[in-house]
This record gives structure tokens, C-alpha cells and sequence, in this order.
């Protein structure tokens, strides 16, 4: 995909040196969407500087001192356009009412699909209420689970960190030391694990995407393009009932009571890259919708079309940095 004219002179990306924020970088310059690119994050120990125009280090969002350092960056950069990737940023967005920095529009998801991607807990409750499967979901600070094995999780976190599967009652750790944790059902059979990219434009319209995948280190190393009556109907309800308005990643396992959701990443994910290469463009979409446009049109891969994450090797000569 390469766009005829840019959308937005500047964009600032946030989180930049994290997988995410590279792969939505690569797409931008690989289509035009952007004559500018600047990237920010709370490090320098990053290779963003390779796909941005210009990198700053800033505050980390729990700082007092950031929301002066982002006025002040985006007002000397004249950013026009924010595209946060860092989820700590998002989650502060969100309890703080944040839509926009010194004016400038952040590029998110909908408030209601933040708050129930965010927790989860709520999201297994808002399945429940919406009658579709779920995971049976647990307060650990609370109760034990009632069936074993099961997975013991962050409430909070998303991916595979603070992830780990108990056995036995007796190999849980008491519940006064599991404040902010979940015991979460584990969902069987575990070669049945899909990822799926589910976009909501501004006037309704709904698109989805579903990869079945194999998991390397954490992340997707490989999966294949699968369409599916029953997955494409628990996505597009729980599209309606959240509103949704944006980009998220809903994470489930065909079982044999059909397809569970166990997650709802509120944010890109981290196939966005795969996604955009198969035709799902939700970060053009997004941008495209930011700069008041329809987004183009969407037509779903063909059904089994294989993908394989492999790595690139990137060298900084020295005083390649840019930015501060």
C-alpha cells in the first residue's frame, strides 16, 4: 500500500523503541502516510532512531514533570498527530480523560473498550453479560478457583508477562500476597490459540481479522489467515457492544464450547505489521479517519495464507542519534 499524498506532515509516535511502535514506524514510512516522523520514549537503548526522523527521551508517564515535556515537544515539533503505543500512557489517558496533548489529537481506542480491555475481570464479567463464552475469571486476592489446572495472571498486564499455570490448590500462593492478580480457566486445546485485529471506524463499520498462531518468546512467531463463522460473530458482538471506535486485539482459544475470549488488548497490536501486509491497515485506517477521511476499503485475505516473524540485524555507527 503507498498513498498518493502524505495524511499528516508530522507524527509523533510514543513508546517508540518498542516492537509495536517499529512496526507501526515501517508502515508509515513504507506508505507515505507521513513527510515527518518523531518518536519519544523513556530510554535511548533503542534502534527507533532508525525509523524516525528525530527521537527524544522523556518523562515516564507517572512523572509530574511529563505532561510538560510532551506540551512543549509536540508544540516545537508541530506534531499534528499522536499515535501512543506504551500502555502505561494509555491507561493514564484513559483515567485522566486525555484525548488530545497541547490540542493535538492522541490516536486511541474508545474509552469503553479501554476501560474493559484493561481489566480482566471485567472482561470476562462484560462476556458473561454479553452471553458469550468465557473464561471462568477469579479476584485471587479473593477465592481459589474451582477447577485445577489454572492460570494465575496479572489482572492489569497484557501478553505473556506475570503469566504462569498452577497445577494443584496446594501449589498456590495465599491470596493475601495476590493483590492485583487473577486466577484465569485454562483453556484446552492449547494449539488452538488465536489472535484477532478488530477495527471500529467513526461512522460504525466493523473489520476484523484472525490469525491462528504459534507463540515465540512471547510473541506471535507464526500462524496462518483463518475465517470462521463462530470467531467472526463473537468479534463483531463484542465490536457492537463496546462501541468500539478504534484498533484493538482480542485474544481467544477455540474450544469445544466454541470460541473463549481470555484477553482484550485495547491498543495495536504486536501483528500489526503482519496484519497491514495482508491488506488489515487499521494504523492507515486510523490515521486516515484522524485526518477526517473515509478509510479505504478492506478486503479479507484468503482464508490460510501462512506468516513467519523473522528477525533484522540493525548496526548504529556512532553519533547516528537524533533528537535528545
Amino acid at each position: 500500500m503507498k498513498l498518493d499524498v502524505p495524511l499528516f506532515n508530522t507524527v509523533l509516535l510514543t513508546g517508540c523503541g518498542g516492537d509495536i511502535a517499529i512496526a507501526i514506524a515501517r508502515i508509515i514510512r513504507s506508505t507515505g502516510a507521513a513527510v515527518r516522523l518523531v518518536g519519544c520514549d523513556i530510554h535511548q537503548n533503542h534502534p527507533a532512531a532508525m525509523f524516525c526522523d528525530c527521537v527524544y527521551t522523556v518523562p515516564h508517564v507517572y512523572e509530574a514533570s511529563y505532561w510538560q515535556t510532551m506540551n512543549e515537544l509536540v508544540t516545537r515539533e508541530a506534531i499534528e498527530v499522536i499515535i501512543s503505543t506504551a500502555e502505561p500512557e494509555l491507561r493514564t489517558f484513559d483515567t485522566s480523560e486525555v484525548t488530545a496533548i497541547a490540542g493535538v489529537p492522541v490516536i486511541r481506542a474508545n474509552k469503553k473498550a479501554l476501560q474493559i480491555g484493561f481489566d480482566k475481570l471485567q472482561t470476562a464479567n462484560a462476556l458473561r453479560e454479553w452471553n458469550l463464552p468465557y473464561p471462568e475469571t477469579l479476584d485471587a486476592a479473593m477465592c481459589l478457583p474451582t477447577r485445577w489446572p489454572s492460570i494465575l495472571k496479572s489482572r492489569a498486564s497484557s501478553g505473556s508477562k506475570e503469566v504462569r499455570i498452577v497445577s494443584y490448590a496446594s501449589e498456590a500462593p495465599p491470596e493475601r500476597d495476590l493483590t492485583g492478580f487473577i486466577w484465569q480457566e485454562l483453556l484446552l486445546p492449547d494449539d488452538e490459540e488465536y489472535t484477532c485485529g478488530l477495527y471500529g471506524s467513526v461512522l460504525g463499520e466493523i473489520r476484523s481479522i484472525a490469525f491462528r498462531r504459534k507463540l515465540v518468546g512471547g510473541l506471535t512467531g507464526s500462524g496462518e489467515v483463518v475465517s470462521n463463522p463462530g470467531i467472526d460473530f463473537v468479534l463483531h458482538t463484542i465490536a457492537e457492544r463496546l462501541c468500539l471506535s478504534g484498533s484493538i486485539n482480542v485474544q481467544l482459544r477455540k474450544t469445544q464450547r466454541g470460541p473463549v475470549v481470555f484477553e482484550i488488548n485495547p491498543r495495536f497490536s504486536s501483528t500489526v505489521m503482519f496484519r497491514h501486509l495482508l491488506g488489515f491497515h487499521d494504523v492507515i485506517w486510523s490515521l486516515m479517519e484522524a485526518a477526517g477521511k473515509q478509510p479505504s476499503a478492506y478486503t479479507a485475505p484468503a482464508s490460510g495464507t501462512r506468516f513467519y516473524r523473522i528477525g533484522n540485524e540493525v548496526i548504529f555507527p556512532v553519533d547516528t542519534r537524533k533528537g535528545v
